[in-house]
């Protein structure tokens, strides 16, 4: 596995996508109405701009070294 798999490629199917940027939603939302507060806060506004970067990047740096993708390959020259 190389450098490149690990930090570029798309991994995730549009369903996977919708559901990190539905969950950062959530966690914006929790910070919006105060509903966390000290660590808590700090910890969803991180996962909120994680959940937020792969969702629109595609890509999740922890599948390939768990050695998990949901989406699929596609064969070159297939329509």
């Amino acid at each position: 596995m190389d450098w490149k798999t690990i930090l570029f490629e798309k991994n995730e199917a549009d369903w996977d996508r919708a559901l990190r940027a539905l969950l950062g939603m959530v966690c914006l939302v929790a910070l919006g109405m105060r509903w966390v507060s000290g660590v808590a806060f700090w910890l969803a506004a991180v996962a909120a701009a994680i959940l937020f970067y792969t969702a629109l990047s595609g890509h999740c740096s922890a599948y390939p070294l768990l050695g998990f993708r949901t989406l699929k390959k596609r064969i070159r020259g297939a329509s």
